[in-house]
């Protein structure tokens, strides 16, 4: 049965090939949704994980916050923003996952992910989760996992305000927000290290309100990773060897 059914899925690749989100190239049937050549040497890249201090520890500055960095910026025209509205937007949650473990694979030797205790998605609304099927920060929390072995908990941090999507609000609308999470059974997380994980972080105003419901939690701290930061973060960095931190 496996021999006809990877023969099915070969012909079936071929008579309706798939292609990268990224560049737009035929997938080889080993590659999925983002080919080789594109996660290999065409995504902006921050190196963020091997700099302290660095842009998004100084947006999101928290006397519990350990350690915070996005994987790459969220450029404008760049092809890597085809692939994180895809993911978010058109159904394909498996590139989240495929990114994610690529992060990681190359982040194992920096310490990111040392004492963590656990990977906490920020979640989406029930409602919200109902309209979009699934929440794409608990892919990338699950790509995070499979490569570091740390559990994913989705029982503590809940949303509890369906406010309206962030892409189509200003920074300053965005930083009047209410607390839209709370922590349910927060005592399970004391002395806890919480690794928050999203897709993109634009003013930072979301993230700042989930470590927001976690700091209370005694000897809770947090880290923060994210696939994207916005671009207007970019310009605001330091240059070392031209690696944008």
């Amino acid at each position: 049965m496996s021999i006809l059914r990877d023969l099915f899925a070969a012909v079936y690749h071929i008579i309706n090939p798939r292609t990268c989100v990224m560049c737009g190239k035929v997938l080889l049937f080993d590659e999925d949704c983002i080919c080789t050549h594109c996660l290999q040497s065409q995504l902006p890249r921050t190196e963020q994980a091997n700099h302290r201090d660095n842009v998004l520890e100084q947006l999101l500055e928290n006397d519990k916050l350990h350690r915070a960095a996005a994987y790459c910026f969220y450029l404008p025209n760049h092809p890597f923003r085809h692939a994180i509205r895809a993911a978010k937007f058109h159904y394909l949650p498996e590139i989240n996952y495929l990114l994610a473990k690529q992060a990681a694979n190359e982040w194992k030797q920096t310490g990111f992910f040392d004492d963590i205790d656990c990977i906490v998605p920020v979640p989406l609304h029930k409602k919200r989760l109902r309209q979009r099927t699934y929440n794409q920060s608990l892919y990338i929390a699950r790509g995070l996992a499979e490569v570091t072995g740390l559990p994913v908990d989705t029982t503590h941090l809940v949303r509890t305000i369906n406010n309206e999507q962030q892409s189509h609000k200003s920074i300053a609308d965005r930083e009047q927000l209410p607390q839209i999470f709370a922590v349910v059974h927060g005592e399970d997380l004391r002395n806890k290290h919480v690794l928050l994980v999203d897709d993109v972080i634009t003013s930072g105003s979301t993230m700042q309100r989930a470590m927001m419901a976690l700091h209370p939690i005694r000897n809770c701290t947090f880290s923060v990773f994210t696939l994207a930061l916005a671009h207007m973060h970019a310009h605001v960095h330091e240059v070392e060897d031209g690696i944008f931190l």
